[in-house]
């Protein structure tokens, strides 16, 4: 896994995402480490970069501590409760991607599933488990 600055976060997690890009190219990435979870205010955020085959891929995203549990939230943009932003390639395609989260556990160490797509960046679900320690 490599990083880039857009990636700073210090946390604890598990992550499994399935992406498909344009041209029916598909991935499973696994993930695990401190470098992707962060905290702000009300709201936890997901950050992750890599480079998969000749593409980079990047997510970022925001949800709000104290979403409903087990009730599929749908996706806004920037300063909504839930928020994913795609990019391909470097190229910011997307503030707003369309899709859901939903969370098993919220708080500071969230678990739940994103699923998500945007044109001309790339479809993904994630599954992620954080926790403390």
């Amino acid at each position: 896994m490599q990083k880039d600055k857009r990636v700073t976060s210090v946390g604890v997690g598990d992550v499994q995402m399935f992406l498909a890009i344009p041209g029916g190219e598909s991935f499973t990435v696994s993930i695990r480490g401190r470098e992707f979870l962060e905290h702000n205010g009300e709201y936890f955020r997901f950050k992750f970069f890599q480079y998969l085959g000749r593409n980079e891929f990047y997510i970022g995203s925001g949800f709000d501590k104290k979403l409903s549990l087990n009730v599929p939230h749908s996706l806004g943009g920037p300063g909504t409760v839930a928020h994913v932003q795609l990019e391909l390639d470097g190229i910011d395609n997307s503030r707003s991607a369309k899709g859901f989260v939903c969370l098993e556990r919220g708080g500071d160490y969230p678990k739940g599933v994103i699923y998500c797509a945007e044109e001309k960046a790339f479809s993904l679900i994630a599954m992620f488990d954080f926790k403390s320690g």
